[in-house]
Parts: structure tokens; C-alpha cells; sequence
């Protein structure tokens, strides 16, 4: 599941990340649980840094 997302300066996607669990669903069938929303908020690459801008 994506949400909104940007590129970076070097066009990885820079989004917020959450945790969702797989549960048993109502009717039996497998669905997403959020567990915890926005872990992450506007996380970028690691080495985006390194990058020089565009």
C-alpha cells in the first residue's frame, strides 16, 4: 500500500512508511490491520545526501 509519495534528488520516493499486520478478516479472507501510522514521516534514501541536487 502507497500513499503520496515525491522523488528525491536522486528519484527515489520520498513517502511516509506505517505497519500494517495481516489479519483474519469478517469473512474469513486475509486483510491489512494498521498497527501504526506514520512511522516514517517524509523518509528519504539513506544516501540521498550524496546526491547532487538537481
Amino acid at each position: 500500500m502507497r500513499g503520496p509519495f515525491r522523488f528525491g534528488n536522486n528519484n527515489f520516493p520520498v513517502q511516509d512508511y506505517h505497519v500494517y499486520k495481516v489479519v483474519k478478516g469478517g469473512s474469513g479472507k486475509p486483510e491489512f490491520e494498521m498497527l501504526a501510522n506514520g512511522v516514517l514521516k517524509g523518509h528519504a534514501d539513506a544516501y540521498a545526501t550524496q546526491c547532487p541536487a538537481r
